[in-house]
């Protein structure tokens, strides 16, 4: 199986691979412990071909995050994510976020991830973009 651009569902979710390094997913209404088990298969087949996954997320029609899919963070730890970008996030799904990375963080002792909050997709391209820079030997950014 490889990664392959373009989009699947996932629940109510869109999810994409975005060829080199990217997912993308633009999140509709509540996000389930299963959903999120569900894109990790995508996540480990990008990792496995390019080394690496940079996270995407429009949480703009982001609904309640239950516990066991904020527990569900804990079955990431292989998966070499590099950084994070959420964009359209409400006060309380910054939150969630914020928890969630710092979890990760935690379980992932020493490894940098990066995470922004941006208002639009085109901003949090963008800071993809510069990350991507960065991972290759450019400047480093947080």
């Amino acid at each position: 199986m490889t990664a392959v651009s373009g989009q699947v569902q996932i629940g109510r979710h869109l999810f994409a691979v975005e060829p080199p390094d990217v997912i993308r997913v633009v999140l509709h209404g509540d996000l389930s412990a299963e959903e999120l088990r569900e894109t990790l298969t995508f996540e480990r087949i990008l990792a496995a071909e390019s080394g690496r996954v940079l996270l995407m997320l429009d949480a703009s029609d982001l609904g309640h995050v239950g516990s066991e899919a904020r527990k569900a963070i804990n079955e990431t730890t292989d998966i070499p994510f590099r950084g994070y970008a959420v964009y359209g996030a409400s006060f309380h799904a910054r939150l969630i976020f914020n928890m969630m990375i710092l979890v990760r963080k935690l379980l992932m002792k020493g490894e940098e991830v990066p995470a922004i909050f941006c208002a639009t997709e085109a901003e949090a391209r963008r800071w993809i973009e510069a990350r991507r820079v960065a991972l290759d030997g450019g400047e480093r950014i947080r």
